[in-house]
């Protein structure tokens, strides 16, 4: 009795295409890519007083995605579990709590901060926003760290081009077919 297993073996002995390094790191650059312009433009579109605070969200996600490649360096074999957690955590906390400006009288000379009432929530919500940007954008891209030392340099820097350029094609592609934002 023979055992089945996965990925299947080939007749030529080569690896199973998402095995391989250089595919695993055009897979990851164009999702990471798409991913970071669905959060810059999604959040803003949803939660008001962050599109007063224009780049807070494509900071983020620059910090993450250093802090994941940095990260990534030294824990190998991190899976996209995390990734996804957090994702649905800060597309949940988006959608359902309903994140918005709350403006006590008109004369609030910043959103959130009144001069007589002092502080509310809404001082809350661009830190935390930024720290779950920060976090989901990091948690995607700890492969990076492993792979873009699996290959020569200008090869991996030219893979990483090429999927990132893929990741936003995507989302022009979606953009232009006008897809529900979710």
């Amino acid at each position: 009795m023979t055992t089945a297993t996965w990925p299947p073996p080939s007749s030529t002995g080569s690896r199973h295409l998402l095995q391989r390094s250089e595919v695993r790191l055009y897979l990851t650059s164009a999702t990471l890519l798409f991913v970071e312009l669905v959060l810059i433009r999604w959040i803003p579109a949803n939660v008001t007083y962050i599109g007063f605070f224009t780049n807070f969200t494509l900071m983020a996600s620059f910090l993450g995605i250093g802090l994941g490649i940095l990260g990534g360096r030294r824990w190998q074999g991190v899976g996209l579990a995390p990734f996804a957690i957090l994702l649905g955590f800060l597309v949940a906390l988006v959608v359902i709590a309903q994140l918005d400006i709350q403006l006590s009288s008109p004369s609030e000379p910043m959103f959130g901060v009144g001069v007589s009432s002092g502080a509310n929530a809404n001082i809350l919500v661009l830190p935390l926003m930024f720290v779950l940007v920060t976090l989901t954008m990091t948690m995607l891209a700890l492969p990076l760290g492993e792979l873009l030392r699996s290959t020569t340099p200008l090869l991996a820097y030219a893979i990483d081009i090429a999927g990132s350029l893929s990741g936003i094609a995507v989302f022009s592609a979606l953009s232009a077919a006008a897809t529900d934002p979710l």
